[in-house]
């Protein structure tokens, strides 16, 4: 393809891309704030970091608020990198199908899934956008094979790891890819023993998911982050006060609770989308406000792992309720703002804000929310379809170059977001971003146009 072919693709997807971020940071500015994206905020103000969430966010805010103070900073960036994106994915698979290109920009750049969570300060949205981005490199890497390449996707990975703890699992698939790529450039050499040759990219794989690790907690010790040792612990006790108002006993450590309270006053406080609301009763300890001795932390481990065991029915119904809310099989019973948050919390010590919004934004925000408890929202349709676009890519992997990567794209999708199930200690949507956001990337990867698998043929 020349120069001049290139630039008439290139060109038009360019220019509408930038027209869509223009609009959306028109429409939304400066952004949307939850609590934990004022609480985000007042870090970066103060320099005054935990890791309860990671403090990179934190220290990027920093910077941009010196060049433009609040929330506007960073969704400028957000939308930028959004919007540039979705372009180059579109580009990447659409060639020689301009106007299907510009169809599928809009699409899934307006996706309302995704593009109502934009607007939103929220570290979710930031990783997504890093493994889109190691995800690209890689497309373009296997159409020209290159150890930089590659090693650029793993940097993304981390920086993606860096913005939430559990965003590792989300990377296997991904990082599996790269130890194949890696290991398929050195055939010209001795082929290993069958032993050897079936350990090699496991024990790669497993490798690169630690330097990844290592990579993504180095923004916590730069920012000399106060270190919260049992963050795990706010979700065990959640669950262990779940199963003990089902069996109607307490399962809870007495070394775990401040004061004396009985079964219906916990129940009058439990709720089964949110842990945050038991902790603010003063019934239970809460390990971010107070690190647990050794004996503490043994109680609280020790119990939540026996759940399972112990009360396999009890943990069973919690965790499918759980479940059930936060992949959208019961919208009515998911409140709306643990869908959207759209406002601006404001904490003390920050500055207040009152942005004065078009009137067009209410207009299409009120049409967003009229859509939470459709199947736009529905967390369990992506899932399905990021399963089939696995199964799809993985079949396919041999006929291109890139068809594998649609697989691995809706794997990653898949593997961070399912063991939410077990993990989570809120069915908050924006979890599931980069889940719906997987299912767009691997689907332009499968039904790419016959024009780029000629490209990546050659």
């Amino acid at each position: 393809m020349t120069f001049k072919q290139r630039l008439a693709g290139w060109l038009p997807i360019t220019l509408l891309a930038t027209a869509c971020a223009w609009f959306t940071l028109w429409l939304f500015w400066p952004g949307y704030m939850s609590w934990d994206s004022a609480d985000q905020w007042r870090q970066a103000l103060s320099g005054d970091f935990n890791d309860i969430a990671p403090p990179v966010m934190g220290l990027i805010w920093r910077q941009i608020d010196r060049l433009i103070p609040g929330p506007g900073g960073m969704l400028l960036l957000q939308v930028l990198l959004w919007w540039g994106c979705i372009a180059f994915a579109v580009y990447m698979t659409q060639i020689g199908r301009p106007r299907r290109a510009t169809l599928l920009l809009l699409a899934i750049g307006f996706w309302p899934a995704l593009w109502a969570v934009l607007p939103h300060i929220w570290k979710d949205v930031w990783m997504a956008l890093a493994f889109t981005g190691a995800l690209l490199l890689l497309l373009q890497e296997s159409r020209h094979p290159s150890r930089g390449l590659r090693a650029g996707s793993i940097l993304l990975l981390a920086i993606g790891c860096a913005f939430r703890h559990n965003a590792i699992l989300g990377t296997l698939p991904i990082l599996w890819w790269i130890a194949t790529r890696e290991l398929s450039g050195l055939a010209a050499r001795p082929r290993p023993s069958r032993r050897l040759a079936l350990l090699q990219r496991p024990l790669l794989t497993a490798a690169l998911a630690l330097a990844v690790m290592l990579a993504a907690g180095l923004p916590t010790r730069l920012a000399g982050a106060q270190r919260i040792h049992d963050q795990w612990a706010v979700v065990s006790i959640w669950d262990m006060a779940a199963i003990s108002l089902h069996e109607e006993q307490m399962l809870v450590p007495s070394a775990l609770i401040n004061r004396p309270f009985t079964l219906d006053e916990l129940r009058g406080k439990f709720t089964a989308y949110s842990n945050t609301t038991i902790f603010g009763t003063g019934m239970f300890r809460n390990p971010f406000f107070g690190e647990l001795t050794t004996d503490e932390r043994r109680a609280v481990y020790s119990g939540w792992l026996g759940l399972a065991w112990d009360h396999p029915g009890a943990y069973l119904a919690h965790r499918g309720r759980l479940s059930a809310l936060l992949f959208g099989l019961d919208p009515a019973g998911l409140p709306d703002s643990l869908v959207l948050s759209p406002r601006l919390v404001h904490l003390e010590g920050n500055p207040a804000l009152q942005p004065e919004r078009p009137r067009l934004q209410r207009r299409v925000q009120d049409w967003l929310n009229a859509r939470i408890d459709g199947p736009f929202f529905a967390g369990w349709i992506y899932a399905l379809a990021a399963l089939a676009l696995a199964i799809l890519g993985w079949r396919q992997r041999d006929r291109h170059a890139h068809d594998g990567l649609a697989s691995v794209a809706a794997t990653s999708g898949l593997l961070y977001a399912l063991p939410l199930c077990v993990l989570s200690g809120s069915a908050e949507f924006r979890y599931l971003f980069w889940m719906i956001l997987s299912v767009g990337l691997a689907a332009l990867l499968a039904f790419s146009s016959p024009a780029t698998r000629e490209a990546d043929s050659n």
